[in-house]
């Protein structure tokens, strides 16, 4: 390993002492008095700016002739006619959205389940968003709908402008229409769910004190149609601390359970049973740290974060256990255990059908999807017979039937459905992605480099396999490092295009802080010990350096969001390492993030800069705060948009204070589009050339 600067920078880094602190160029009381206006997004002063901003990063790229070359590439790719299409069953009915350039922002459609798994759909229009959008005048842009089961009653979610919160209203799959007088719940960022087809329980912005400091909601009422949303009935508080609350609403065999739960910070949280009848709620003594999911016969499971010993059982970190509630309520034996993952291979999700759970495991960073069936002697289980070293996932299921639909991709195979059948334990391929590469013509290697705690990293390369090993090859390395968030393998047709088939190689690096290896991997990277996630994307860009992969005048980096954070911290911490970076939609203020936004409900990731200590630690590396006017910093590509996640103020003051020590940058601060990208296909091209 390259160890030049790297010493220095983690003793200088997390051992700190605070009396260095006043050699930071800039307090932090006087950064805030000359950048605070960009806080304010409506502000004359900060709209000049950033229009001023966005015009220079607009010419620069688009004098180039690759911008206009590589844009019209990611367009002809999402406008192909090979695209897959993904469907979601709805009882006769298989939907699926479409979203091109007849339709840059959705057309909701239908066809049969027949004539779906025949490929010859015949799709019949649901819901045009662009009619919408001319209609009303409003730029809206699709998040999805919440069907009430076994009924055509649905809620329909659309956000203006592409931002997390979004407006509710009711529609009917039947007459395929509004419904005239029906549901409708103003622009929040809400918690709905159906109880019956003339009931919501609604979380939402119900005005003063009803949201947390996140922005969430604080409250749940049960709503009755016809009645006014004022005059609904609270069932639910949870703290202005907390997260948000949520509900859960198990159905079996006519019968239903509500469960409310607090979010208490990004990863405990407190579940309560709700009795109907009574309105009294039962508290579930469960661990705090276990992740909830869906379970058979009206139960929930949950997957434990730690050992848990239950009325003398221990179980261990990583287990699936089932909650029997009506066991619960009687006071009865109420825990089993469904399955015992091996170490280091952990469950990232559980699916249900009426008669099996599926969880999907990793292994190494490759999934695999087991089925888990009740018996008498036990859960019994079966190993999906997937192509290995890629990554499954349940795209489709029957919660109520005996099928479930099953896509796999990696980096160089297309996406792939099949179809699963439970009775006949079947598995067949049925829709296919066609090559839109040469695969032949590249290799994928899992590498490992070692971080500067002696921990063993593992990354994917993706290459030419000709790719000579004298650092002649231009790099792109990308890493997210947060929250449990697993980087798997995709097939990325557009990546091949604009960059691998140029002579590029990309690589993606699994890093702590995600859940790749369970939740041990990610909480060593939290809070104090965040240095440990830069630490390892460091020695990552340095394995790749010292392997002849790449060097350091041909290494770039990317990341978004916890990962335009990583970004940041990579470049302030090791200028000498990068060549460029593109940084998107980040966290670059660390001693101010938790003001802005739904910041605050990040502070079990990163910690309270409230507290001395923490933030003593989120300033050693806040990359807005260690900017140096004497450093020489790689060039830097800084995106935002109309986010209501993460405060465009992180990109701007970060942007705006290298402009002021003369650093060269680009930014840009897109109108259409949220965390999440652009609204319409030709933004999203924008936004990827």
């Amino acid at each position: 390993m390259f160890l030049r600067g790297k010493v220095l920078c983690i003793l200088y880094l997390t051992c700190l002492p605070l009396f260095l602190y006043a050699q930071l160029e800039d307090s932090c009381e006087a950064l805030f008095e000359r950048h605070g206006f960009l806080e304010e997004g409506e502000g004359e002063r900060a709209r000049e700016w950033i229009q001023h901003q966005n015009a220079r990063t607009l010419l620069a790229l688009k004098i180039d002739p690759r911008f206009g070359e590589i844009k019209n590439s990611i367009l002809k790719i999402q406008d192909s006619p090979d695209k897959l299409l993904y469907g979601s069953h709805e009882g006769k009915y298989v939907y699926n959205f479409l979203r091109d350039g007849g339709h840059p922002r959705g057309l909701l459609r239908r066809t049969t389940a027949k004539k779906y798994y025949a490929n010859a759909p015949e799709w019949e229009a649901v819901l045009d968003i662009d009619a919408l959008v001319a209609q009303e005048g409003t730029s809206w842009v699709y998040h999805g709908y919440r069907r009430l089961p076994k009924t055509h009653h649905v809620l329909i979610f659309l956000s203006p402008g592409g931002g997390d919160a979004f407006e509710v209203r009711e529609f009917d799959f039947k007459a395929k229409a509004f419904v005239k007088d029906g549901f409708y719940l103003p622009v929040s960022k809400t918690e709905v769910a159906w109880v019956d087809k003339n009931t919501l329980i609604v979380g939402t912005d119900f005005g003063l004190g009803s949201l947390t400091d996140s922005g969430y909601n604080r409250i749940l009422k049960l709503w009755k149609r016809g009645t006014s949303l004022e005059a609904a009935k609270t069932v639910f508080e949870g703290q202005k601390t907390d997260v948000f609350v949520s509900v859960m609403v198990l159905r079996f065999k006519g019968q239903r359970r509500i469960l409310f739960t607090r979010l208490l910070d990004f990863f405990r949280d407190e579940s309560f049973i709700y009795d109907e009848a009574s309105g009294d709620l039962k508290f579930l003594d469960l661990p705090g740290d276990a992740k909830g999911t869906v379970g058979l016969n009206g139960n929930f499971c949950m997957i434990l974060k730690r050992n848990w010993r239950y009325q003398d059982v221990l179980y261990r970190a990583g287990d699936l256990l089932e909650v029997n509630l009506s066991a619960y309520l009687a006071g009865k034996s109420a825990i089993r255990l469904v399955y015992h993952p091996p170490n280091k291979m952990p469950i990232v999700s559980v699916s249900k059908t009426k008669s099996a759970l599926f969880v999907k495991i990793l292994e190494n960073v490759s999934g695999k999807i087991i089925q888990l069936t009740p018996t008498e002697k036990g859960w019994e289980q079966n190993v999906l017979p997937l192509p290995e070293n890629g990554d499954p996932w349940i795209t489709d299921i029957d919660p109520d039937g005996n099928f479930l639909i099953v896509g796999y991709e990696d980096f160089l195979t297309p996406d792939t459905l099949y179809f699963y059948d439970l009775k006949t334990r079947a598995l067949k391929p049925f829709k296919a992605l066609p090559p839109q590469f040469d695969a032949s013509r590249y290799q994928v290697q899992q590498l490992w480099a070692t971080s500067v705690d002696g921990t063993r990293i593992p990354y994917f390369v993706i290459a030419s396999k000709d790719m000579k090993l004298d650092g002649s090859n231009p790099v792109i390395l990308n890493a997210y490092g947060g929250f449990e968030v697993n980087e798997l393998p995709a097939y990325m047709p557009t990546l091949e295009k604009i960059w691998l088939s140029r002579g590029g190689v990309y690589v993606v690096a699994n890093i702590r802080g995600g859940g790749e290896f369970g939740a041990d991997w990610h909480r060593s990277g939290i809070q104090e010990n965040r240095q440990r996630v830069y630490d390892d994307f460091i020695s990552v860009a340095e394995d790749l350096i010292g392997r002849g992969i790449t060097s350091e005048r041909k290494l770039g980096i990317t990341g978004g969001s916890n990962g335009g954070l990583l970004m940041g911290v990579a470049v302030t911490q090791r200028p000498d390492l990068f060549q460029a970076a593109y940084i998107d939609v980040p966290l670059l203020d660390m001693l101010r993030y938790h003001l802005l936004l739904a910041g605050a409900s990040w502070m079990a990731e990163y910690g309270n800069p409230e507290d001395p200590r923490m933030r003593e630690i989120l300033l050693s590396y806040s990359p807005y705060h260690n900017i140096r006017a004497t450093a020489a910093y790689p060039e830097v590509l800084i995106v935002t948009a109309n986010d209501d996640r993460v405060h465009p103020a992180h990109a701007r003051k970060f942007a705006y204070r290298l402009s002021e020590q003369g650093h060269p940058f680009y930014f840009l601060e897109n109108n259409d589009g949220g965390h999440g990208g652009g609204a319409t296909v030709d933004s999203s091209a924008d936004e990827r050339a």
